[in-house]
């Protein structure tokens, strides 16, 4: 039997050794490469809020956390920084991928008024899910429409987004309408059954522009869902209570 001397059992070791050393090493600088790059092409997108004289809303960029430049996405605040309690607003957003520009609308509408934007106070909204032809550079936020608790507006309206909120206020009128007569001329049990329906005899206005009738759709599912919710977590009496309530009226211009 041949055995090998300590020095040569050494030199594997440390042969060994080195290998391992220098396959982690490896595997290390591909994965810190990989982040780095990501972060690099995260910054390559410009995500900033446009100043606007006069707005009652200030938008403030939180964190971009997209590491594909074709699909931003990031957060950022809505805050109200005028005196006015806000129940609506509609936040556009300007996309440069190469040359072009592509401009869209996010927007909210709070019926509740626990849910309304009060004076000092912000609320959290996120961008994302859109896949763009090309590598976006920039993306510039600004306040195209906000509506008041009192019912004033204020903004350019470019994308009429007030068309799809007063047809959505007009089917939860009427789906709200639709609910109280069932009750107050059938009883509990009329009122539960129609819950229950897609209200698929209220129909929009045909002379209506189509961002008002997808509005009023829209306003018939929230009904909908919001009185599920009611009577699921409230009962019957919850229910009769909230049908009850004033409808809001139609804003106006500031």
């Amino acid at each position: 039997m041949r055995w090998l001397s300590p020095s040569i059992h050494a030199k594997r070791w440390l042969g060994l050794i080195s290998i391992l050393i220098l396959t982690v090493a490896t595997v290390c600088l591909i994965l810190t490469s990989r982040e780095l790059y990501a972060a690099i092409r995260t910054q390559d997108v410009n995500v900033t809020a446009q100043k606007q004289v006069g707005s009652p809303i200030t938008l403030e960029i939180i964190s971009v956390t997209s590491s594909n430049p074709k699909e931003p996405v990031f957060s950022y605040d809505v805050i109200n920084t005028g005196s006015k309690t806000i129940k609506a607003y509609a936040i556009r957003n300007d996309v440069t991928v190469g040359s072009d520009v592509n401009s869209g609308v996010t927007y909210s509408y709070m019926h509740e008024p626990s849910a309304f934007l009060y004076p000092g106070t912000r609320r959290l909204e996120s961008f994302g899910s859109v896949t763009y032809g090309g590598d976006v550079s920039k993306v510039v936020l600004s306040v195209d429409y906000v509506e008041f608790e009192d019912g004033a507006t204020w903004g350019d309206d470019i994308f009429k987004i007030s068309e799809k909120f007063a047809g959505q206020r007009e089917g939860y009128r009427a789906a709200i309408k639709k609910l109280r007569e069932n009750f107050k001329s059938k009883g509990r049990g009329a009122l539960l059954s129609a819950l229950e329906n897609d209200f698929t005899d209220l129909y929009p206005q045909a002379d209506k522009p189509q961002q008002w009738k997808d509005g009023f759709n829209n306003g018939l599912k929230i009904a909908r869902s919001r009185l599920k919710y009611i009577h699921k977590n409230g009962g019957v009496s919850a229910l009769e209570y909230e049908l009850e309530k004033p409808l809001e009226e139609t804003p106006k211009e500031q």
